[in-house]
């Protein structure tokens, strides 16, 4: 959404609510770059204990394999490389 300019931040956090009304957990890799999306997530009520921030893609998919079910479902959602912000 880095496209967006400065409607980014305001986008993700309505990202992060609505997430919140169709997920049932939540892994965000990188705590910077999806603070809005955090945000989103507490505005919405959204358990804390069902969400939480990781630092690489590789612990988002170790948490995955160990907790996913036969018929979970997982939406990767892409932006584009950190460096871009920079």
């Amino acid at each position: 959404m880095v496209e967006l300019g400065e409607l980014m931040a305001s986008e993700n956090r309505r990202l992060g609510e609505a997430a919140a009304s169709a997920a049932t957990d939540i892994i965000l890799v990188g705590d910077e770059q999806t603070r809005a999306i955090q945000d989103g997530l507490q505005a919405a009520g959204f358990p804390d204990e069902r969400w939480r921030v990781v630092d690489t893609l590789k612990e988002a998919i170790e948490w995955y394999r160990s907790n996913l079910n036969a018929g979970d479902t997982v939406l990767f959602l892409n932006d584009l490389p950190d460096t871009y912000l920079r």
